[in-house]
Protein backbone atom coordinates (compact mmCIF):
# COMPACT_ATOMS: atom_id res chain seq x y z
CA UNK A 1 0.00 0.00 0.00
CA UNK A 2 2.60 2.38 0.97
CA UNK A 3 4.74 1.59 -1.95
CA UNK A 4 1.58 1.75 -4.44
CA UNK A 5 0.65 5.12 -2.94
CA UNK A 6 4.76 6.25 -3.28
CA UNK A 7 4.24 5.39 -6.96
CA UNK A 8 1.24 7.44 -7.57
CA UNK A 9 2.59 10.36 -6.23
CA UNK A 10 5.80 10.13 -7.99
CA UNK A 11 3.65 9.73 -11.21
CA UNK A 12 1.86 13.00 -10.52
CA UNK A 13 5.28 14.81 -9.90
CA UNK A 14 6.99 13.40 -12.95
CA UNK A 15 3.37 14.25 -14.74
CA UNK A 16 3.10 17.54 -14.08
CA UNK A 17 7.09 18.13 -14.97
CA UNK A 18 5.65 17.40 -18.50
CA UNK A 19 3.22 20.33 -18.41
CA UNK A 20 4.99 23.25 -20.00
CA UNK A 21 4.82 26.49 -17.83
CA UNK A 22 2.50 29.57 -18.82
CA UNK A 23 4.29 32.08 -21.20
CA UNK A 24 3.62 35.37 -20.45
CA UNK A 25 0.75 35.97 -23.36
CA UNK A 26 -1.02 33.38 -21.73
CA UNK A 27 -1.61 34.63 -18.39
CA UNK A 28 -4.42 36.95 -18.01
CA UNK A 29 -4.75 40.07 -15.46
CA UNK A 30 -8.08 40.24 -13.95
CA UNK A 31 -8.31 44.05 -12.03
CA UNK A 32 -11.56 43.39 -9.69
CA UNK A 33 -12.78 46.50 -8.04
CA UNK A 34 -12.52 46.47 -3.89
CA UNK A 35 -15.60 48.92 -4.11
CA UNK A 36 -18.88 47.23 -3.90
CA UNK A 37 -21.80 48.61 -6.47
CA UNK A 38 -24.11 50.83 -4.31
CA UNK A 39 -26.80 48.22 -4.43
CA UNK A 40 -25.16 45.62 -2.94
CA UNK A 41 -23.56 48.15 -0.67
CA UNK A 42 -26.81 49.61 0.65
CA UNK A 43 -27.64 45.62 1.03
CA UNK A 44 -24.85 45.18 3.15
CA UNK A 45 -25.45 48.17 5.51
CA UNK A 46 -28.76 47.29 6.04
CA UNK A 47 -28.23 43.86 7.34
CA UNK A 48 -25.55 45.49 9.62
CA UNK A 49 -27.32 47.69 10.71
CA UNK A 50 -30.67 45.19 11.58
CA UNK A 51 -28.13 43.30 13.21
CA UNK A 52 -26.83 46.32 15.34
CA UNK A 53 -30.37 47.47 15.83
CA UNK A 54 -31.08 43.28 17.44
CA UNK A 55 -28.40 44.01 19.25
CA UNK A 56 -29.44 47.29 20.44
CA UNK A 57 -33.52 46.13 21.15
CA UNK A 58 -31.39 43.39 23.90
CA UNK A 59 -29.86 46.28 25.53
CA UNK A 60 -31.55 47.70 28.65
CA UNK A 61 -31.95 51.15 26.23
CA UNK A 62 -34.70 49.93 24.93
CA UNK A 63 -36.83 49.06 27.99
CA UNK A 64 -39.00 51.66 27.49
CA UNK A 65 -39.66 51.55 24.24
CA UNK A 66 -44.05 51.89 23.64
CA UNK A 67 -44.61 48.08 23.64
CA UNK A 68 -46.78 48.56 19.92
CA UNK A 69 -43.56 49.82 18.22
CA UNK A 70 -42.95 52.68 15.50
CA UNK A 71 -41.33 54.37 12.66
CA UNK A 72 -38.72 56.98 13.27
CA UNK A 73 -35.84 58.30 11.02
CA UNK A 74 -31.66 59.03 11.50
CA UNK A 75 -29.70 60.98 9.32
CA UNK A 76 -26.02 60.91 9.28
CA UNK A 77 -23.36 60.91 7.69
CA UNK A 78 -19.46 59.12 7.87
CA UNK A 79 -16.42 60.33 9.22
CA UNK A 80 -12.73 59.67 7.86
CA UNK A 81 -13.02 55.98 9.19
CA UNK A 82 -16.42 54.97 7.94
CA UNK A 83 -18.10 55.28 10.80
CA UNK A 84 -21.22 57.10 11.67
CA UNK A 85 -21.11 60.65 12.52
CA UNK A 86 -23.60 63.85 12.49
CA UNK A 87 -26.51 61.67 13.76
CA UNK A 88 -29.85 63.17 13.56
CA UNK A 89 -33.35 62.09 14.34
CA UNK A 90 -34.97 63.23 11.15
CA UNK A 91 -38.07 61.58 11.78
CA UNK A 92 -39.38 61.58 15.70
CA UNK A 93 -41.29 58.47 16.09
CA UNK A 94 -43.49 59.65 18.97
CA UNK A 95 -41.61 57.97 21.13
CA UNK A 96 -38.17 58.83 22.26
CA UNK A 97 -37.15 55.28 23.71
CA UNK A 98 -37.79 54.34 20.26
CA UNK A 99 -35.68 57.37 18.74
CA UNK A 100 -32.73 56.39 21.26
CA UNK A 101 -32.68 53.09 20.24
CA UNK A 102 -32.22 53.81 16.37
CA UNK A 103 -29.52 56.21 17.30
CA UNK A 104 -27.74 54.07 19.05
CA UNK A 105 -28.00 51.08 16.64
CA UNK A 106 -26.49 53.88 13.78
CA UNK A 107 -24.39 54.62 16.32
CA UNK A 108 -23.09 51.26 16.50
CA UNK A 109 -22.86 50.36 13.40
CA UNK A 110 -18.71 48.58 12.81
CA UNK A 111 -18.04 50.83 9.50
CA UNK A 112 -19.58 52.32 6.35
CA UNK A 113 -16.26 51.54 4.47
CA UNK A 114 -15.51 50.14 2.07
CA UNK A 115 -18.23 52.24 0.06
CA UNK A 116 -19.05 52.62 -3.76
CA UNK A 117 -16.73 55.04 -5.73
CA UNK A 118 -20.16 56.84 -6.32
CA UNK A 119 -20.62 58.40 -3.82
CA UNK A 120 -19.39 62.01 -2.26
CA UNK A 121 -17.39 62.94 0.98
CA UNK A 122 -19.89 63.96 3.08
CA UNK A 123 -22.51 61.99 1.53
CA UNK A 124 -25.64 62.04 3.77
CA UNK A 125 -27.64 58.81 4.69
CA UNK A 126 -31.15 58.19 5.75
CA UNK A 127 -31.87 54.56 8.00
CA UNK A 128 -35.40 54.36 8.56
CA UNK A 129 -35.95 52.31 11.40
CA UNK A 130 -39.12 50.41 11.78
CA UNK A 131 -39.75 47.97 15.14
CA UNK A 132 -43.22 45.94 15.09
CA UNK A 133 -45.38 43.96 17.11
CA UNK A 134 -47.31 42.09 14.78
CA UNK A 135 -47.10 42.04 11.14
CA UNK A 136 -50.33 43.80 10.34
CA UNK A 137 -48.70 46.75 12.16
CA UNK A 138 -45.74 46.41 10.16
CA UNK A 139 -47.44 46.54 6.73
CA UNK A 140 -48.75 49.47 8.63
CA UNK A 141 -45.59 50.89 9.36
CA UNK A 142 -43.86 50.34 5.53
CA UNK A 143 -46.95 52.12 3.77
CA UNK A 144 -46.57 55.24 6.62
CA UNK A 145 -42.67 54.73 5.30
CA UNK A 146 -43.05 54.43 1.74
CA UNK A 147 -45.48 57.07 1.44
CA UNK A 148 -43.67 59.56 3.15
CA UNK A 149 -40.11 58.49 1.43
CA UNK A 150 -41.79 59.16 -1.61
CA UNK A 151 -42.70 62.61 -0.39
CA UNK A 152 -39.65 63.58 0.59
CA UNK A 153 -37.76 62.80 -2.28
CA UNK A 154 -40.37 64.57 -4.67
CA UNK A 155 -39.96 67.67 -2.59
CA UNK A 156 -36.17 67.31 -2.83
CA UNK A 157 -36.27 66.69 -6.66
CA UNK A 158 -33.54 65.47 -8.94
CA UNK A 159 -31.19 67.03 -5.93
CA UNK A 160 -32.19 63.88 -3.57
CA UNK A 161 -29.14 63.17 -2.02
CA UNK A 162 -30.09 61.18 0.98
CA UNK A 163 -29.15 56.69 0.54
CA UNK A 164 -31.69 55.17 2.29
CA UNK A 165 -31.18 52.14 4.25
CA UNK A 166 -33.58 50.53 5.85
CA UNK A 167 -34.11 48.54 9.38
CA UNK A 168 -36.57 45.87 10.84
CA UNK A 169 -34.98 43.67 13.89
CA UNK A 170 -35.81 39.86 12.85
CA UNK A 171 -37.62 39.57 16.07
CA UNK A 172 -40.93 42.32 14.70
CA UNK A 173 -43.50 40.79 13.94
Amino acid sequence: MKLALTAAIAATIAASALIPAPTRADQSIIVESQRPTLNKWVSKVSQDLTRSLDNTLNWSVARDVRADGGYTAVTFTSDEAGRPAALTVARPSGDKALDRVALTAVEHLRSLHPMPASLAPGQRFRANIIISVDSYKLDRLVQIMRKEEAQRIRAEGPNSKEIVLTAVPSKSA
